[in-house]
């Protein structure tokens, strides 16, 4: 109950705070603890670390989902889920959630979990679901990475062979070589120079928090707009 009411605060302090400041989303800290942040891009501030125990965090426009051991965190609301991290995918007020330990597929809304079929080969490192479009995975088999849909069918492939992998709404982000590549779905793209990108998060709408080592990088997606920086962070 202690840590429900942490992240119920937390979300509460973060809404009052937006007013005053924009928001981008929330990070996720060495400790493994969430922090609001705020300002615009390239120039940020960070809140106090919120709870303890969180492996997973991802936010939209609309809201944030945090995943604790055991659980799925919403405004304070604590819903029973598979055991290790995961990976989200957000359409309106619905989220898919994936759980890599147990391959799982999940349904979020309003506050409840609804498994969902899924026959993937493969390891899962992240899925969208397009507007008007068919779910999509990115899949690694035997160092190559590629992007699937929910049939298990290749619909393209990532150049990367053992680094993080993100589905964007119009491409994808990949680590390889010393780099962070943003591809757009016309084939463009756009390098951000990261060694040793670890895992990439949703932080908030058009946002990727880019962990490499004891450092936070967040990349801003969005078209025309894009470039990189680094988060501000509290010690583990």
């Amino acid at each position: 109950m202690r840590l429900v009411l942490v992240f119920y605060f937390a979300a509460v302090a973060w809404a009052q705070s937006a007013l005053d400041r924009p928001s981008l989303g929330m990070m996720l800290d060495p400790g493994g603890r969430i922090r609001p942040v705020f300002g615009i891009s390239g120039s940020v501030t960070v809140g106090d670390p919120q709870g303890s125990g969180v492996l997973s965090v991802a936010c939209s426009r609309e809201f944030c989902l945090t995943k604790t051991r055991d659980a799925i965190i919403f405004n304070g609301q604590e819903t029973g889920a598979p055991v290790g991290p995961a990976l989200f995918a957000f359409r309106g007020n619905s989220a898919w959630i994936y759980f890599p330990q147990v391959r799982q597929l999940a349904q979020w809304q309003d506050g409840q979990i609804t498994p969902v079929a899924l026959a993937i080969t493969g390891e899962v490192l992240s899925l969208r679901v397009p507007s008007g479009g068919a779910m999509e995975f990115a899949v690694r088999r035997d160092n190559v990475t590629w992007i699937v849909n929910a049939q298990d069918q290749a619909v393209d492939s990532i150049p990367t062979e053992s680094g993080p992998a993100m589905l964007l709404t119009d491409g994808v982000l990949y680590a390889r070589a010393g780099a962070a590549i943003l591809r757009r779905d016309d084939g463009s793209e756009i390098r951000f120079p990261v060694e040793g990108a670890e895992s990439f998060s949703a932080l908030g709408e058009g946002y990727v928090q880019v962990r490499a080592g004891g450092t936070s990088y967040a990349i801003h997606t969005a078209r025309g707009r894009e470039r990189m920086f680094q988060l501000p962070e509290s010690p583990p």
